[in-house]
């Protein structure tokens, strides 16, 4: 089986994905039926209320005709708004990965996919995160991450109001009437992108009926995603790199609708909150090509092919979640921003402790009768 040629283009393909697929909501974000149910899901979700949720994910990567990845998960999830953030998150299910099967000259005869129980757990608390993979601990203090966060987050919630984006016009609930399908169960409006939407016609006809400066935000996303990058690598993007990163970031924008047409959004009809989501996106080889450019136009990815399906159902939104740290979680090191501990490591030194203990009773009792044998003596004399 060969293998890709550059590792290095398939984290660049990876991070452009993650951008364009963290670009979809957005488009979700506002929309509703006309106008009545428009102004309701509106209003209802001006502001980011606590819920819980469950939900499933598949991943299959296929390259050169052979299976690189495979992964099938089963997940639940809740988090609390306030009075401060805090969450917790439980995923199993099982991963796949070629493992190749060798000769006693190192020739591979064989490949099969072996897999492996994946068991994954993350809570939040008090601005610390602890993580379990199945086999060790990490806790990590991301208090700064999330008062940024926070931050943002209402700053953004202040722009929104004070610009009036959230005003339901009749020229909004125009441009969902010409690129969005409404369908209603008994519970639930659900909605989607209409077929063949021509892309620079749908982003331009967004800002000409709303009060968002699609350009700007573009810009503001690129520079922050710029800016996130270069502290993770501790090294600056050349303009060059940077010209390129905001060519694909801008490319992404029109994958994005492509792929769209097959994610649906709910929407609760009592609450008007979100109630669910589906996706199933597949991005080809050609999609890839497209979306990087001409640095990738002439890579052979072997006909990369990577599927997903998630599907997410919400609940219980509003509610307050008791989240606590995890009784088995090691306490966070102050003196360390990261501590990573494996579980067999946490009960060497559990049991350590436990001799150690086990070791000073047993010198304190040898010094009280040392003590008492000479207090004896003297008494004697």
């Amino acid at each position: 089986m060969k293998e890709l040629k550059n590792r290095g283009k398939l984290v660049t393909i990876l991070v452009a994905v993650f951008f364009l697929v963290s670009s979809i909501p957005t488009v979700y974000a506002q929309e509703t039926n006309w106008e009545e149910v428009l102004t309701q899901i509106t209003e209802a979700n001006k502001t980011l209320p606590s819920l819980s949720g469950t939900g499933d994910a598949n991943i299959s990567v296929v390259a050169e005709e052979e299976p690189q990845f495979a992964g099938n998960y089963n997940f639940d999830f809740r988090y609390n708004v306030e009075p401060r953030f805090s969450a917790e998150l439980s995923l199993n299910g099982n991963t796949s990965f070629p493992v190749n099967e060798y000769d006693e000259d190192w020739n591979v005869v064989d490949t099969f996919m072996q897999e492996e129980p994946t068991n994954f757990t993350l809570t939040v608390v008090e601005g610390i995160l602890y993580v379990f993979d199945g086999s060790s601990w990490t806790v990590e203090d991301i208090s700064e991450l999330e008062k940024q966060a926070s931050d943002e987050y209402y700053q953004t919630l202040e722009e929104v109001e004070n610009s009036g984006q959230n005003d339901i016009t009749p020229e909004l609930v125009s441009f969902y009437e010409k690129y969005f399908n409404l369908s209603e169960t008994d519970t639930d409006y659900v909605f989607t992108l209409k077929e063949n939407v021509n892309s620079e016609e749908f982003w331009n006809d967004l800002e000409a009926s709303s009060n968002i400066n699609i350009e700007a935000k573009k810009q503001e996303a690129i520079e922050q995603a710029i800016a996130q990058i270069e502290e993770q690598t501790e090294e600056p993007m050349t303009p060059e790199e940077k010209s390129q990163f905001e060519e694909t970031y801008n490319k992404s924008f029109d994958l994005a609708l492509k792929i769209g047409q097959n994610i649906t959004v709910s929407y609760d009809k009592a609450s008007y909150i979100i109630s669910g989501m589906t996706m199933d996106l597949q991005i080809t080889e050609a999609d890839i090509k497209e979306l990087i450019g001409e640095e990738i136009q002439d890579e052979d990815l072997g006909g990369l092919l990577i599927e997903l399906a998630i599907n997410l159902t919400f609940d219980e939104q509003g509610q307050t979640f008791d989240i606590q740290v995890p009784a088995d979680a090691p306490t966070f090191n102050d003196d360390s921003s990261t501590e990573s501990i494996s579980s067999d490591d946490q009960n060497v030194s559990s049991e350590e402790s436990t001799e150690s203990n086990v070791s000073e009773d047993n010198s304190m009792d040898s010094i009280e009768e040392d003590s008492s044998t000479e207090a004896s003596s003297s008494s004697a004399a």
